[in-house]
């Protein structure tokens, strides 16, 4: 629904499937005339269901594939092998992108927690990876002070190196 509402926001003319209320009532509906079918990351939810956590029925990946124009873009994430689904989760940019979006995400519901600010909060972020490399430094950035926990020590001298306590 988020990338339904931002690619809306920008312009781009958008149909919905398996994603609860408003959505059209079939993938053929729904794809007919698209230059571009996006799918979930990941694609897949069991075997040859498409992953809808929002759909009133299971969706066969099948179905969901049948329907796609020829020469129409497919995107999804970690796609079962041999389909021709692009995987966006391959892409660098995505992927950084992606844990910047998480982070934000994980500061707003922490700050609704808290039912306020986390300035002057102590904060531990569990891992180091990409999305917990920036949701601490978006954390540090509000004022908290943040305590890294991480497992390996080159993991943790990064974050010292940062400014951040581990």
């Amino acid at each position: 629904p988020y990338l339904c509402s931002g690619l809306e926001r920008r312009g781009a003319e958008v149909s919905r499937f398996a994603l609860g209320r408003g959505s059209c009532a079939s993938a053929r509906e729904c794809a007919l005339g698209a230059q571009a079918v996006v799918l979930p990351v990941p694609v897949s939810r069991g075997p040859g269901l498409l992953n809808a956590p929002l759909s009133d029925f299971p969706v066969p990946l099948a179905e969901v594939l049948a329907a796609v124009p020829e020469g129409a873009g497919l995107f999804g994430g970690m796609p079962p092998a041999g389909l021709g689904i692009t995987d966006v989760g391959a892409r660098e940019d995505y992927i950084v992108e992606n844990a910047a979006i998480t982070a934000d995400a994980a500061a707003a519901m922490l700050m609704r927690e808290l039912g306020g600010t986390v300035c002057g909060k102590r904060v531990a972020v569990a891992g180091f990876g990409r999305i917990g490399l920036v949701l601490a430094l978006r954390l540090r950035a509000l004022g908290a002070d943040v305590l890294v926990l991480a497992r390996r020590s080159e993991v943790r001298a990064m974050a010292r190196a940062l400014g951040l306590r581990a």
